[in-house]
């Protein structure tokens, strides 16, 4: 075999090799790559508040006090729907090979809101999805959100966190949990249990709630601290019928429209 054999063979493998380890780097990269997504799932009652799904004459017939305990509701509900509600964000998917469902990480979404960068990631099993969002600001975690939610739209959970010794002002307040279940056990009705813990026993809050659509009827319940029925609520007929009652009084007085 002559030298210039040898030359033109060891150059076919250079040039071989070198293109093999442009392969290997490109699918490296590749597999980094951040892409800009929506996910596909994010969990309900991020958008819908208790509000929304009561009767519109229940604001106007109800009770006042009944009402302003129900605002109250909505708003502790709402919190963290800033937070989970990724429309109108341009989210980033990384990395580019993570799959839901597998065993490997899922892919994380980033968006910035209000100052906070918010991390949003969410897997499934066959009946469930589960999801969680951590909200930083200044690289320290203030608040996450873990949760999950069956796949058929029966039911759902989520806890809200408050890390207060990340928060300006908030190391001496204790931290704060804000618990949320809810089920819809036919089309148009829903069940909800909510927990408030404020960091000590005399501020903590439990509602457990019913909204019918159906047939505009719905209750709730509403005890402080969490063993002691301080308001009672209910409404018939699309809201136009119903009554309070406050605990706070012996005996108990009762409001009815």
């Amino acid at each position: 075999m002559t030298a210039m054999s040898l030359n033109l063979k060891n150059t076919h493998y250079l040039k071989f090799l070198f293109l093999s380890i442009l392969i290997i780097v490109s699918g490296c990269k590749k597999e980094e790559e951040v892409i800009s997504s929506q996910p596909d799932f994010q969990p309900q009652f991020t958008t819908t508040s208790v509000t929304s799904i009561t009767p519109p004459s229940l604001q106007t017939n109800g009770d006042a006090m009944g009402n302003a305990m129900l605002s109250q509701i909505n708003t502790y509900m709402m919190l963290p729907s800033m937070y989970m509600n990724a429309l109108g964000g341009m989210l980033q998917e990384v990395p580019s090979n993570a799959k839901i469902g597998s065993a490997a990480s899922p892919p994380t979404w980033t968006w910035n809101y209000g100052g906070y960068v918010i991390t949003y990631t969410y897997n499934q099993t066959s009946t469930q999805y589960t999801f969680s969002y951590t909200i930083a600001m200044n690289g320290s975690v203030w608040y996450n959100i873990s949760g999950w939610e069956n796949i058929n739209g029966t039911a759902g959970h989520w806890d809200y966190n408050f890390n207060l010794s990340n928060v300006p002002g908030g190391a001496s307040s204790g931290n704060w949990t804000i618990d949320f279940d809810w089920q819809q056990p036919t089309t148009g009705e829903f069940d909800f249990q909510m927990a408030y813990d404020f960091g000590s026993l005399s501020s903590d809050v439990y509602v457990d709630m019913n909204v019918n659509t159906n047939n505009g009827s719905g209750w709730y319940n509403y005890y402080t601290p969490s063993t002691t029925l301080m308001y009672e609520y209910v409404w018939q007929n699309y809201g136009n019928s119903g009554s309070f009652t406050d605990h706070n009084f012996n005996p108990p007085q009762t409001t009815t429209w």
